[in-house]
């Protein structure tokens, strides 16, 4: 599976909220900075559960790759009221699995 493919997946299951799942496309060790630039260790995934609604939906707009990283580019819709609808992800790979994600949603 390509990082970009790895990358969909990711946005298809957080929609889904299928959290058993989405924690198998990242490391045990991995590392997320959710959109405040609070830092979670291995449990980051339950964590950006918790700052979305369950109605929150996502839209990829781009993804590019440099063979180790994907940087995408998306929209929200149902998100956090205090924040922009328009976002960024950087998901760094180990192998083919998400090692780190850092989320930047502006505020509104």
């Amino acid at each position: 599976m390509s990082l970009e493919d790895r990358v969909k997946e990711y946005y298809t299951l957080f929609g889904e909220r299928k959290l058993k799942e989405l924690e198998a496309v990242f490391t045990d060790d991995s590392l997320i900075i959710d959109y405040r630039g609070v830092e979670h260790h291995s449990s980051g995934v339950v964590r950006m559960f918790e700052l979305f609604p369950a109605s929150t939906k996502f839209e990829l707009l781009s993804a590019v790759s440099d063979g180790k990283s994907v940087l995408t580019t998306f929209r929200v819709e149902g998100g956090p009221p205090d924040r922009a609808a328009l976002g960024r992800d950087l998901f760094v790979f180990y192998g083919d699995k998400i090692r780190v994600l850092e989320t930047t949603l502006p505020p509104a």
